[in-house]
């Protein structure tokens, strides 16, 4: 991955790193950026 960013709330907003947990509201989108197929996981609360 090269980017990952956020949209809420029709705002977006990019999260700069390319590893790490990052956590959902409902509605969230998220917007990969990737030069090969990423591998992601959901975990549910």
């Amino acid at each position: 991955m090269s980017q990952v960013a956020i949209k809420r709330g029709g705002v977006s907003t990019n999260l700069g790193g390319v590893v790490g947990h990052f956590l959902a509201s409902k509605g969230d989108q998220y917007v990969i950026t990737y030069s090969v197929a990423p591998t992601l996981s959901f975990i549910p609360n």
